[in-house]
């Protein structure tokens, strides 16, 4: 085997660590960068891809839900990464969260959700009529799964999937009942959820 030194090239001896490289018959020296280059950059990759900890994903998926279920998007949708547009028209009004144990992936950590959900709710104009809420009783159990990811700085992201920003605890909307209609009220009362 063979060998560049930087002393031959006529470089500074100080040089010469970051010349010396083998030079080898069949063009291996350019068979042997590559495999360097290949194990850098997986050595980069791997510590870009670790999920974060159950603990650390947990967390964030409960900041975000408290920010959802109080009727605060704006807040919640700064938890999420590559979304556009989180918000919903129709809200999921939810009595109950029950959040399942993690799943750890290759870079991601999946938190499901699971909303009790006692119906819908929408509004309209409250200037434009007397009865501008609306409530249709639809009791379910809507399961969502986040996928939890450390971005290149460190920071923990709720990757944006196929979910909006539509559950709010039903206590949230209390202010609107006096604007239901009736039917809309009489379907409030019967899922016995709060008048105020």
């Amino acid at each position: 085997m063979q060998a560049l030194c930087a002393r031959r090239a006529g470089l500074p001896a100080a040089e010469a660590r970051f010349v010396r490289l083998p030079i080898q018959p069949g063009g291996r020296l350019r068979h042997s960068l590559g495999i360097i280059f290949m194990l850098a950059s997986a050595g980069t990759a791997s510590a870009q891809q670790h999920p974060p900890s159950a603990r650390a994903a947990v967390t964030i998926v409960r900041r975000f839900v408290a920010a959802e279920t109080t009727f605060a998007p704006d807040r919640a949708r700064s938890f999420l990464s590559g979304c556009e547009d989180g918000g919903a028209d129709d809200q999921q009004v939810t009595t109950s969260v029950h959040f399942l144990t993690p799943v750890a992936h290759r870079d991601t950590m999946s938190v499901a959700v699971i909303y009790q959900v006692a119906g819908r709710f929408w509004s309209d104009d409250p200037h434009r009529a007397v009865h501008y809420a609306h409530f249709e009783r639809q009791p379910s159990a809507d399961t969502v799964s986040y996928a939890v990811f450390v971005d290149r700085h460190g920071r923990r992201w709720i990757d944006c999937g196929y979910f909006g920003i539509n559950h709010v605890a039903a206590s949230h909307l209390a202010r609107y009942v006096k604007g239901f209609d009736d039917s809309s009220l009489v379907a409030w009362r019967t899922a016995r959820l709060p008048l105020r």
